[in-house]
This record gives C-alpha cells, structure tokens and sequence, in this order.
C-alpha cells in the first residue's frame, strides 16, 4: 500500500495535532501520518457525500450537538 501513498502538506489546527501526537502516544505501533491517512480513508469510504459535508461546514466556534459512532460490525476485536 505504501508505494501508492502520496505526499501532501496540509495545515492541521495545533489541538487536532495534539491529540493525533497523544493518539500516538498512546499507540506507538501508529506512525502520525499512518493515523492520518486511515482517518480519511475511513471517513471517505465509510460515510456518506452527506455526512462529510455536515463534518465540512460544522462550526468549531459555535457549540453545536452532534452525534456520531463509528462500529466495524462483525469484527473480532484485536486485543
């Protein structure tokens, strides 16, 4: 899979950074970029054109409810 990964700069907010370096931590089999890249695969294959959008134009500086889960359904799970 990694001779088709190609590679971009994209600005990330510093708390979103943060909690992707603690996820890592945390993880340390997990390469930041790694995370990164399963992250959006997961989110542009498993949700709909729908839902991205509603991710898109949330606003961060306005609390809004929001409600999401995220299940792989019939998977043992690895621990």
């Amino acid at each position: 899979m990694s001779e088709n990964l190609k590679p971009i700069s994209a600005r990330i907010d510093a708390q979103t950074l943060d909690r992707i370096e603690a996820f890592c931590i945390e993880k340390r089999w997990w390469k930041r970029n790694a995370v990164i890249n399963r992250v959006l695969m997961a989110v542009f294959r498993d949700f709909s054109e729908d839902q991205i959008y509603d991710m898109v134009r949330r606003n961060m500086f306005k609390q809004e409810d929001v409600t999401c889960e995220y299940r792989i359904e019939n998977k043992p799970l690895p621990y």
